[in-house]
């Protein structure tokens, strides 16, 4: 899927109009990538370590399914992580104006998305991630806020010109 990405994403930075649009196609490359380096780099996780969280072992992957009992630390840095997700979502649908169910839905997919892969993973090639449900909501929240953070001040920066 992000091989997808960054080939569709590397073809529109070739037929790109403006420097613009290619420095914000190639940011989204670096951020695709980023983005799973980090949630899919294996760790020294072990179950033993979640027990307190409340962590169980479905097949090979540690899974947190009651949202906010587990590693509340990392909700923080799922919501920032995310955040360009609906910054992109935002600079991709502006002549679309997206409605409000349309980005919670979008938020949501990417959310699960991101734990799913995590989850199929772990199955497959054990890679020691925690699955949580509260990573699906940080990472919605993440996405929303963007998506809105960017849409705002687009809005006020029209109403602002003289």
């Amino acid at each position: 899927m992000s091989l997808v990405v960054v080939l569709i994403t590397i073809k529109k930075v070739v037929s790109a109009p403006s420097n613009f649009s290619k420095l914000v196609w190639l940011s989204l490359i670096v951020y695709v990538i980023s983005v799973f380096w980090l949630i899919l780099i294996p760790k020294d996780t072990t179950l033993e370590s979640m027990l307190p969280y409340g962590a169980k072992l479905i097949g090979h992957a540690i899974v947190i399914v009651k949202p906010y009992s587990g590693l509340a630390d990392s909700s923080r840095e799922n919501v920032i992580m995310t955040i360009p997700a609906g910054i992109y979502l935002y600079l991709f649908t502006r002549h679309h104006h997206l409605n409000i169910l349309e980005v919670i839905l979008i938020a949501l997919g990417t959310g699960i998305f991101n734990e799913s892969i995590q989850f199929i993973l772990d199955q497959t090639f054990r890679i020691n991630r925690v699955v949580e449900t509260m990573d699906v909501l940080d990472n919605s929240l993440g996405v929303f806020l963007g998506y809105y953070w960017l849409r705002i001040s687009f809005i006020v920066q029209a109403h602002t010109k003289i």
